[in-house]
């Protein structure tokens, strides 16, 4: 994880964070391809790469920036930490 996380630990914590969260969802192909990316068994690339997964997360990052941007400074801001463990 933590070439995903450009070899910072507290980001790296974060990345296995959300995607442990990702592998207890709902969502099939989330939780499919989360725990392939926990296992070792593919790598973001891959995932990315993917017709299914790749199209998968486009979806799911669509949705995440269209919130976000609906976002005032001050909910951004406290948006920003919780994903570093505050709050």
């Amino acid at each position: 994880m933590t070439d995903l996380a450009g070899g910072d630990p507290r980001r790296s914590r974060q990345v296995r964070r959300v995607l442990a969260a990702l592998a207890a969802s709902d969502d099939d192909l989330m939780r499919e391809m989360s725990r392939a990316l926990l296992s070792g068994e593919m790598t973001l690339r891959q995932v990315a790469d993917s017709e299914v997964y790749g199209a998968a997360l486009s979806r799911s990052f669509a949705r995440f920036w269209s919130d976000y941007e609906r976002l005032g400074p001050e909910e951004r801001a406290a948006l920003a930490r919780r994903a570093d463990g505050g709050e």
